[in-house]
């Protein structure tokens, strides 16, 4: 059987990939009633994700001191980026304040906070009977996970991106515009051959 020395290349753009989770969460937050809530909190959560990844992948391509860029918070990172792409920064408007807002967000979720949550209602007793298996809602709940807030997010994290991405030179869209890779093979002469080729691949 013929032999076959096999190389592939990637550049791995995390952005993408998170991207693709939000989106596929938002998706099923949409059409469905089941676990609507956790969907909607992880496309929330990912996009916020994504604002991170994606201003590091484009850093790498646009910003010369990486050593100082890589310890700039993510929303700086983003206005760096902005800035050097001569894109006006206001975070008053979007899709800025959206980031700013996501920004905050996920610091509501990492550094979340145990909470007693009461409350007082009078309802008929046929209304309680439907309801009393539902728990009653924290704050990052009831104020800021709701579908509506999903969809902003999605929206304006593609918005932002694609602002980014149209102001930067074509010949640095490498791994910013898709995650793919290459590939190559080549015939190698012997069995013993191909196994000392494949060890030697990183």
């Amino acid at each position: 059987m013929r032999m076959l020395r096999v190389r592939r290349e990637r550049l791995y753009s995390p952005h993408h990939v998170l991207l693709d989770v939000a989106c596929m969460a938002l998706k099923t937050a949409e059409e469905q009633d089941t676990y609507q809530f956790e969907n909607m909190l992880i496309c929330m959560t990912f996009c916020t994700l994504v604002l991170e990844a994606a201003a590091n992948t484009f850093g790498k391509q646009l910003v010369d001191d990486w050593t100082v860029y890589d310890r700039k918070s993510p929303i700086e990172k983003l206005q760096k980026l902005s800035s050097a792409l001569g894109v006006s920064w206001n975070q008053q408007d979007e899709p800025f304040a959206t980031a700013v807002w996501l920004a905050e967000f996920r610091k509501d979720v990492v550094h979340a906070r145990p909470e007693i949550v009461t409350t007082d209602s009078v309802i008929t007793e046929t209304h309680y009977k439907k309801q009393r298996g539902n728990r009653p809602p924290s704050t990052l709940e009831r104020q800021h996970v709701t579908l509506e807030n999903a969809q902003r997010a999605m929206k304006q994290v593609l918005a932002l991106l694609g602002l980014l991405i149209e102001r930067t030179p074509p010949e640095r869209w490498r791994g910013l515009v898709a995650d793919g890779w290459t590939s190559s093979a080549q015939p190698v002469e012997s069995t013993a051959a191909a196994r000392t080729d494949e060890t030697s691949l990183p």
